[in-house]
């Protein structure tokens, strides 16, 4: 990636004949920054010549867009001392919890309240936002289609066997068999298969047993490491 000095933001990647096909993600504004860096996962952090750093995020990373680029101009990560000449990052870290995990909606789509209500006797969650809401991958895993019910629904399965469910969507915008990473964007909740109204519907099933998400899902909102899903219960997430 690279910025111009009239300001536009140019995504580039190595194809597989060792070429540099280049991609124009915004057209204007980036001329303020002296430095970029990403650390990958959609994530740009700028530095600007008094020393501020800012930080972006592309929702989708890998739409060769830049129309879905959350702009944070008025959330420093720093606003001085950020002088170096150069910044590196370690390629596929990139996430605001160590990047094990995400929160699966944006921070403003409901109020922590809507997370912690008591809701279900079984283990998983129904959290009402409307149609067209992000929903983002919570860990590293492999996407997979389900049906049924669930509407558009999609599956992350991580490396351990852990396998998250993301119920009733108006669309999905991953292939199945797509790995992801924390906070990936994996398509818009919807109102889809057995629904009585638009929300996401999310579950953790660990060898086919379902364990409540409500404290996972309350520890990434406030920004905390989540708790194991094999510590999670299994009665419901009714508190």
């Amino acid at each position: 990636m690279a910025n111009t000095v009239d300001g536009r933001l140019i995504e580039y990647r190595i194809d597989s004949a060792g070429g540099w096909p280049s991609k124009l993600l915004a057209s204007a504004d980036w001329s303020g920054f002296e430095k970029l860096v990403s650390p990958g996962g959609g994530l740009y952090y700028g530095v600007t010549s008094a020393g501020g750093m800012y930080w972006y995020q592309d929702v989708n990373p890998t739409d060769g867009s830049g129309s879905d680029i959350v702009y944070h101009n008025d959330d420093p990560v720093d606003t001085s001392g950020w002088t170096q000449t150069l910044l590196s990052a370690e390629p596929e870290t990139a996430a605001c919890l160590g990047r094990n995990y995400a929160y699966v909606l944006p921070q403003s789509a409901v109020p922590r309240s809507e997370l912690d209500d008591p809701h279900h006797d079984y283990a998983a969650i129904d959290i009402q936002v409307p149609i067209g809401t992000p929903v983002y991958a919570v860990t590293r895993g492999t996407v997979g289609h389900i049906d049924g019910g669930f509407g558009n629904g999609i599956t992350l399965t991580s490396a351990d066997g852990t396998t998250y469910i993301y119920g009733h969507l108006d669309s999905r915008g991953v292939a199945a068999g797509t790995v992801v990473t924390p906070g990936q964007y994996l398509g818009e909740s919807g109102n889809t298969g057995q629904s009585t109204g638009p929300h996401l519907h999310f579950e953790i099933r660990i060898g086919g047993v379902k364990h409540c998400p409500q404290p996972l899902l309350l520890a990434l909102y406030d920004g905390q490491t989540p708790p194991t899903p094999s510590s999670l219960p299994i009665s419901g997430c009714s508190y």
